[in-house]
């Protein structure tokens, strides 16, 4: 059986907790619901991708040409 390892509780009119302490089965979901538990999905994994690479230490390209940028700048004014 397929499911989320989180569940979506709404609290509000405009405000939604996600809860990873419980489970959501596929099947209990309707269509726009599964459309909505799949994009929360990809949000959850790219944050925990976001933050392995910080804890990581490691400096992607964009990172060392804005250092080195940050070093001109300082050079020049």
């Amino acid at each position: 059986m397929e499911s989320f390892n989180f569940r979506i509780v709404p609290m509000s009119k405009d405000v939604d907790i996600i809860d990873t302490n419980r489970v959501t089965p596929v099947e209990s979901l309707s269509g726009t619901k599964l459309m909505e538990y799949i994009e929360t999905d990809k949000s959850l994994l790219y944050s925990e991708r976001q933050m392995r690479r910080k804890q990581n230490n490691k400096k992607s390209f964009a990172g060392y040409l804005t250092s080195a940028m940050e070093k001109i700048g300082g050079v020049l004014l």
